[in-house]
């Protein structure tokens, strides 16, 4: 990333959350291309499901900046066009290269408000 900002959502749903940042981000960018940050697979996102998620993963605009990233690495021509998004036990990681860019914000607003709603839904279930 480009001096890259962490931006931390702690949540009991991190794969719940993963996913759903995965919808709200193929919403903006239809031609989206996962990899696996560990492996370097490709992943299809017709198939992902809460439990086949890696732990680590890149999510690129689409192939050409897939491609544009892996020749030339943090440059100015990628910047904002691929979240890096890392699964943790109770926090889900989005790492973009501008916080305030309107697609991150909407990102990370939505999964943060997403943790908050299913938080809220568990307790009331509990009771």
């Amino acid at each position: 990333m480009i001096g890259g900002s962490d931006q931390i959502i702690n949540t009991s749903f991190p794969a719940e959350i993963a996913e759903h940042l995965l919808r709200i981000i193929r919403m903006e960018w239809s031609e989206m291309v996962l990899e696996n940050a560990e492996t370097g697979d490709d992943i299809e996102f017709l198939f992902l499901g809460f439990q086949s998620l890696p732990r680590e993963l890149f999510v690129y605009e689409n192939a050409r900046m897939k491609q544009h990233w892996d020749e030339e690495g943090a440059c100015e021509v990628n910047a904002n066009k691929m979240f890096h998004i890392i699964l943790k036990d109770q926090q889900v990681t989005v790492v973009v290269d501008d916080p305030s860019a309107a697609i991150n914000q909407n990102v990370v607003n939505a999964a943060v408000q997403l943790s908050k709603d299913l938080s809220l839904g568990r307790q009331e279930f509990a009771a």
